[in-house]
């Protein structure tokens, strides 16, 4: 049986109000059109509607922004991944989510919410002072120190908003489901882009055939997460569409484009997310519950894994498997040997020369955005760190190997902490999607630092629920809804 949950409340902003609200069909189709018209129109149509959905932000009531806010800063990883494939930026900046983060962050925690806590936030950031000051003594340039340090900044800021917000397990899907519809933009415009996939010459390594022309490596982290995001609402009980298929279907899309894009983090980031929920999250009661590890849910969850691994290694002539077997040109023609380099595409050797660095700067480190110079002065790889983990303690030192101590174990703690299968299946997908991201990709989108201070939101009952208006949502037939058992 199939039961309307209270959501958001109804805001007096009719254009976010039909976005948080609205019915998800509609919303896939309004973001896929509009990924289509910028397919062949170019940028000015997604800036456009980029800056009135800003507007609108802006233009609303305090009690409209406390329930926009998490919608609208969840949709910055898309849009500023869109922005950077259509050549979008400055009106899109390249570094959208670190920059607009950060005022939105501070005005939600001047304006819309009261800040009694979000002590571990607030310990990141102060760690992270030293690095940053260093930076500017050794004469780290701007560009640099926004693309390393202001991550890890906005990851602190997010964490202390999100400790002081309280959601329902309704509202916490819907959240989830805005990533979700925003990033069919990007979706079909690769798909529309791509050209047909007979004639492709895949190869053992990343495409950008079949992203729009565009790193793959971002790409696939969007496209991964929202398939990550798509079964997790399915696990839960919850369905986008009232066509059941299409629940499944959606994120399988997300899945097959991610795969063919031959980028491995993003699809093994929300494949180790889901598994970790199967396994260590059970069966809840009352509201809050997740699907049982029945015959159904392992058949349907490998049907669509393996089935479309299948068909993706048939349209890729067999390149896919040996792709995630590790192997490439070389290794496959034993012209390189096969090797911890090979297989994390030279991420390792970044690493462990970061770690060299670390050594010889063990306490400060050498400064947010230095260690590429410092590394290349010594004779390694000079490109910027794509393991967070890394970047931290070269540049931080002992207080980045204490961040990163915290990143770590933070989520375990918490873990233990929280009651209920909902609450910790939310709290395993958002940590592992954070945590991993930040270990193929760094900080180089918005993900880490948003789905790492998501984490920390609180679980409300739909007693709890505060609003402007009385009057609340229920989803009709179109929309989300919960399942009851």
């Amino acid at each position: 049986m199939i039961k309307s949950l209270p959501e958001f409340p109804v805001t007096k902003n009719k254009l976010w109000n039909f976005i948080i609200n609205g019915s998800t069909l509609y919303m896939v189709l309004i973001f896929m059109v509009l990924g289509a018209v910028v397919s062949q129109t170019g940028k000015f149509v997604l800036i456009g509607v980029f800056h009135l959905l800003l507007l609108n932000y802006f233009l609303a009531n305090k009690a409209d922004k406390r329930i926009i806010l998490p919608n609208l800063l969840i949709m910055l990883v898309p849009f500023e991944l869109f922005g950077r494939m259509v050549g979008a930026n400055p009106f899109i900046p390249w570094e959208l989510g670190k920059y607009l983060g950060i005022p939105l962050l501070i005005h939600g925690m001047l304006t819309i919410t009261s800040v009694k806590k979000g002590g571990i936030g607030l310990v990141v950031i102060l760690l992270s002072i030293p690095g940053l000051l260093l930076a500017f003594t050794t004469g780290a340039g701007f560009g640099d120190i926004v693309f390393n340090y202001m991550g890890i900044f906005n990851l602190g800021l997010c964490a202390i908003y999100f400790t002081n917000c309280k959601l329902t397990k309704g509202q916490i899907i819907q959240v989830y489901r805005t990533f979700i519809v925003v990033s069919c933009m990007v979706l079909i415009y690769i798909i529309i882009k791509t050209p047909d996939l007979s004639k492709i010459d895949f190869e053992l390594g990343a495409n950008f055939k079949v992203t729009g022309g565009f790193g793959s490596n971002q790409v696939a982290t969007v496209l991964g997460t929202a398939f990550g995001l798509g079964i997790f609402i399915w696990m839960v009980q919850y369905s986008l569409f009232k066509i059941k298929i299409l629940n499944l279907i959606l994120p399988s899309i997300f899945l097959l484009w991610a795969v063919l894009s031959f980028s491995r983090g993003g699809v093994i980031t929300s494949l180790i997310a889901l598994l970790l929920i199967v396994f260590f999250t059970s069966k809840g009661k009352g509201l809050f519950k997740v699907r049982k590890i029945d015959p159904v849910l392992v058949f349907s969850l490998s049907i669509i894994t393996v089935g479309l691994a299948y068909f993706a290694n048939e349209v890729t002539q067999g390149q896919l498997f040996l792709r995630y077997q590790g192997e490439t040109y070389g290794t496959y023609h034993a012209n390189q040997e096969k090797d911890l380099s090979t297989l994390t595409t030279s991420r390792s050797d970044i690493f462990f020369s970061d770690l060299k660095v670390w050594q010889d700067n063990f306490w400060f480190g050498v400064g947010a955005g230095k260690s590429p110079e410092v590394r290349g002065s010594l004779g390694y790889d000079d490109q910027i760190a794509h393991v967070e983990v890394s970047r931290l303690l070269s540049e931080h030192g002992f207080l980045g190997l204490v961040i990163v101590l915290i990143i770590l174990l933070i989520p375990v703690f918490r873990y233990f902490r929280v009651s209920g299968a909902f609450h910790k299946a939310f709290i395993i997908m958002c940590f592992t999607i954070a945590i991993l991201t930040s270990m193929h990709s760094a900080m180089r989108t918005y993900t880490t630092p948003f789905f790492f201070g998501f984490a920390f939101v609180s679980l409300a009952s739909t007693q709890n629920i505060s609003s402007n208006s009385n009057k609340k949502i229920s989803f009709d037939q179109s929309t989300i809804s919960g399942q009851s058992t």
